[in-house]
């Protein structure tokens, strides 16, 4: 096996020469390669993953039979932000890493005779003046930005914290027992349509806007919301309403209450009377899917349909919290947990090469009409704003989500 013994830098001109002249392979983590997959070209700009027998890299010091290179954390080896490539024998074949500090890539060109890898040249690959930002980062705010701008007289902070019943926890409680300076609480179970017997659904736009109205939302400022849940509780539903009542100036603090406390950053117990605002809400059908149309969409296959929810909802060997008469699935529909887009140690989303790998990975093409779903529109939301952060901003959401498909008695279901 020919092995090159040193990174070779190259600018991005010199990276897509490499591409555009068939001397560089670049993989995809959808296509991982193996004896017995093919080596497929992708026109991203790096190696996410890639596998082979002939090569082992250390997990937390345990050897597993995965080659990664990922741009943001090299998650498949467990290690975030490095791997180490080795050959069979055990020597060391080189370090791929890609730090939040450097923001710098190192991957390799690798060729395969019969599924076999012959040759592996490494590169390091840091894009001229960094990496670009997401598509829309203006759906996120960070702490930090949050700290310095949490008194300006038109940012209206929003704690969306809410938890099932089965929990034993109440969001407003916890509110009032901490919650950031300024902030207000915000209950989906308050804000919702009170007729429709199913959970949380989505309310009139008039009563939508006399509720945010006096929590002192106007159609001026810039709302921020945040819950205990890294937004999936249900901060992210939050802000999915707002867009869905014509507001796109709402923000969801990246990382919530819990990366904001362990950053030492002030908490207030004081309770805040908003000042009354006029909202005028304007309703965005687009971001809405009913059980009407989620029924037509079986039929014509025109949008992808997201579950959100963990791997054994998804799969019907574990009961929803809601009640049901089937367990499973939307049928051809694709599990992306929420979870999974989310960094454990900070609460905060994943980087946008992460995020768009994990989609990638699932099969997701972000050019495709898409629709989110999960238990009751809560988690669902967290997926359409990932989606948002990587420039799909039109994903809808299905309101009604399990709560209505698995309780209807005409709905088809997959299981395991």
């Amino acid at each position: 096996m020919n092995v090159a013994s040193d990174f070779v830098a190259c600018s991005v001109e010199e990276l897509k020469a490499l591409l555009d002249g068939g001397s560089l392979t670049v993989f995809s983590v959808a296509r991982p390669i193996t004896a017995d997959r093919p080596v497929e070209r992708s026109g991203a700009l790096a190696i996410f993953t890639f596998a082979s027998p002939a090569f082992a890299a250390p997990s937390n010091g345990i050897e597993t039979p995965i080659f990664a290179a990922n741009p943001v954390t090299a998650s498949s080896v467990g290690t975030p932000g490095f791997a180490r490539a080795r050959k069979a024998d055990g020597t060391v074949i080189g370090d791929f890493s890609a730090g939040p500090g450097d923001r710098e890539i190192k991957f390799s060109e690798v060729s395969f005779s019969q599924g076999a890898p012959v040759a592996i040249k490494a590169f390091t690959f840091k894009p001229e003046g960094g990496w670009p930002e997401r598509p829309n980062p203006d759906a996120l705010v960070s702490t930090e930005w949050l700290a310095a701008h949490f008194t300006d007289p038109d940012v209206r902070i929003l704690d969306c914290t809410w938890h099932h019943a089965s929990t034993n926890l109440d969001g407003r409680t916890q509110y009032r027992g901490r919650h950031l300076p300024g902030s207000v609480h915000f209950d989906i179970d308050h804000i919702a349509d009170k007729s429709n017997p199913l959970p949380h659904m989505l309310p009139s736009a008039a009563d939508f806007a006399k509720k945010v109205g006096l929590l002192g939302v106007g159609n001026g400022g810039r709302v921020v919301v945040y819950d205990r849940m890294c937004g999936g509780s249900a901060a992210a539903r939050a802000w999915w309403m707002f867009r869905a009542f014509g507001c796109d100036k709402v923000a969801l603090l990246d990382g919530g209450y819990g990366k904001w406390v362990q950053e030492k950053l002030p908490t207030d117990m004081a309770m805040v009377r908003p000042e009354l605002r006029t909202f005028v809400a304007t309703v965005n059908p687009a971001l809405v899917r009913s059980l009407d149309e989620m029924r037509n969409n079986l039929a014509t296959g025109e949008a992808q349909v997201i579950d959100a929810r963990g791997p054994a909802k998804f799969d019907g060997s574990q009961q929803d919290v809601f009640p049901f008469r089937k367990l499973g699935h939307i049928p051809n529909a694709i599990n992306v947990p929420w979870g999974d887009l989310i960094d454990p140690e900070s609460g905060a989303f994943v980087g946008a090469e992460a995020l768009a790998a994990r989609f990638a990975a699932a099969g997701i093409d972000l050019q495709r009409p898409i629709v989110t779903t999960c238990a009751s529109g809560i988690t669902s939301c967290v997926v359409a704003l990932a989606l948002y952060l990587l420039g799909h901003r039109d994903a809808a959401v299905y309101d009604g989500s399990w709560a209505e498909w698995g309780l209807a008695e005409d709905t088809p279901a997959v299981a395991a």
